[in-house]
């Protein structure tokens, strides 16, 4: 092969493509150009201010941290991991607003701008992530703000609260407790912009449940204890009540499983479920009225609706007459008699499939010693509640016409017995209730 050199241009040299041309990072440009649009008194408007940003030859795509960082903590270097405390903090920026209309305006700000440039939401992520991980080296009025900040964008679904997960990864600061100290001010701050079951909502859909929750909390203290006592000293016993709400609705779901299975096996005992709820409002000191309509609801959910109508009310009713029992352990007052019978009407309402067995249900659980003959009558006469309230009084006027009837015989016999021998009196009013049963009602 020849070793002679290929030819070569002489005297030109080769330009240098426009993209390929590799400008010298400088973030301290970027925000001092930045500044002066933010500081320019010449804009009036929001929409104004974020239209000149985003025509600008402003690089947010190679200093969006640092965007952030102005608009946020003023330009003091916090969202990028190089905090200075003497750095002026810029007016115009959530840290150095004077009001809280005006840390709104900062926000909205920015949230318009992320509308039209799209990218800037990874920039987002990661200085709060930057923000989390260095939240224990700043002074106090930085926490409070950094605290504020993240409430709001937590608020607004600008983050995801799995963001919250990164203080978790120091293990140093979780067991001096400065985590939970961090986690603290950002729920305090929360809870003056929205509900507590907003916030619980949005750690939820974070699948931050309880259990993770604890992982925020110094080792020794990761009990419902501690949970409870911390929030409650720190002013927010709402934390502390929700939690316990919802802890019992878990357990009353996981309860109802349970329950639901054992009713519809023929070989369960009575007596062993009956027992096995005793222990159960005890453990988790549970309300005879939660129990009243966990048993109702259990029973009803073991029931096959979609066989013939005649089945159907044969099965519900035999259900009620063999768990009756159950029934009556949790209702032993007036009161919670009166709430069974509205909570079964309000029931027979919802479901049109139970909606004619309604007297029949009450009857039935009057024959079984679970409803006493005054609250049928009281209910009737002014306790019932309004959802369907024609129908089901008409549904119960055979039965109540018998009550009533049944009661002014009795009163008519007890009259006569006062005349009669003292070894005769009330044989026959007792005679005579045995013998006489309560009508069938009719479905209507």
């Amino acid at each position: 092969m020849s070793k002679t050199p290929k030819p070569t241009l002489g005297g030109r040299k080769s330009k240098t493509r426009k993209r390929n041309i590799v400008h010298p990072y400088d973030s301290s440009d970027f925000k001092t150009r930045l500044t002066d649009i933010l500081e320019n008194p010449s804009e009036q408007t929001m929409e104004e201010l974020v239209t000149r940003l985003a025509a600008s030859t402003l690089d947010f795509r190679r200093y969006g941290d640092h965007f952030f960082d102005v608009m946020w903590t003023g330009g003091c270097g916090a969202c990028v991991g190089k905090y200075q405390p003497e750095s002026p903090v810029l007016a115009r920026s959530f840290m150095g607003a004077p009001s809280i209309e005006a840390r709104q305006e900062v926000v909205d700000l920015v949230v318009q701008l992320m509308r039209r440039l799209p990218f800037l939401q990874k920039h987002l992520e990661a200085i709060v992530r930057t923000l989390l991980e260095t939240d224990h080296t700043f002074d106090d009025n930085l926490k409070q703000c950094v605290a504020s900040l993240l409430a709001v964008l937590l608020s607004k679904k600008l983050i995801s609260a799995k963001s919250l997960t990164v203080l978790t990864q120091n293990d140093v600061n979780v067991g001096n407790g400065t985590t939970l100290q961090i986690l603290t001010a950002i729920t305090a701050e929360y809870l003056r912009l929205g509900t507590v079951e907003r916030y619980m909502t949005v750690l939820k859909e974070a699948e931050i449940d309880l259990a993770r929750f604890f992982t925020f909390f110094p080792p020794s203290q990761r009990s419902l204890e501690a949970f409870s006592k911390h929030f409650e000293d720190s002013g927010m016993p709402e934390i502390v009540e929700f939690t316990r709400r919802r802890q019992t609705d878990e357990l009353i779901g996981n309860l109802r499983t349970d329950l639901t299975g054992r009713v519809s096996d023929a070989s369960s005992v009575v007596e062993e479920v009956l027992a096995m709820l005793q222990d159960k409002k005890a453990e988790h000191s549970l309300e005879d009225g939660v129990l009243m309509r966990l048993i109702w609801s259990s029973l009803m959910g073991s029931v096959q609706w979609g066989a013939r109508p005649q089945q159907v009310q044969e099965n519900v009713l035999s259900l009620i007459e063999r768990w009756a029992p159950l029934l009556k352990a949790f209702v032993s007052s007036v009161r919670l008699q009166a709430d069974l019978i509205n909570h079964v009407q309000a029931y027979c309402y919802d479901d049109p499939n139970a909606l004619a067995l309604f007297a029949e249900m009450c009857r039935v659980m009057y024959e079984a010693d679970v409803l006493e003959e005054e609250v049928i009558l009281f209910w009737f006469q002014q306790g019932s509640c309004p959802r369907g309230r024609p129908v089901f009084l008409k549904q119960m006027e055979p039965f109540v016409h018998w009550l009533q009837t049944a009661e002014e015989e009795s009163d008519d016999d007890e009259s006569d017995d006062d005349n009669a021998a003292p070894g005769k009196k009330g044989a026959a009013t007792a005679t005579a209730k045995a013998q006489e049963e309560p009508p069938q009602c009719k479905q209507q």
